[in-house]
């Protein structure tokens, strides 16, 4: 086996270029371009949001939360707030 160096056409070596530069736009651009975050981070944390409550539970919660698999009723963040309830640790809504 030879251990020269390796010789590639002309146009092979362009299409070498052409993936290398395409990866490195491609991973710049991640940078300069993040993913935006999920909607329900982007709202604004107003009172008159929609929170969820449960029918046993002291805590209130967002929509996808693992604690509103038995019960979930909507409710506004305000009024969950007024009759007692604290924000849920684990699915972290607006407090």
């Amino acid at each position: 086996m030879p251990h020269g160096p390796i010789v590639l056409g002309a146009s092979r070596m362009r299409r070498l270029v052409t993936l290398l530069l395409t990866l490195f736009l491609l991973g710049t651009a991640a940078v300069v371009f993040p993913a935006q975050q999920p909607a329900a981070q982007q709202q604004p944390q107003t009172k008159g949001q929609t929170v969820y409550i449960t029918k046993t539970g002291k805590k209130y919660h967002r929509a996808g939360c693992r604690y509103l698999a038995s019960s979930k009723i909507p409710t506004t963040l305000k009024d969950a707030q007024a009759n007692g309830y604290t924000s849920c640790s684990v699915c972290k809504p607006p407090k």
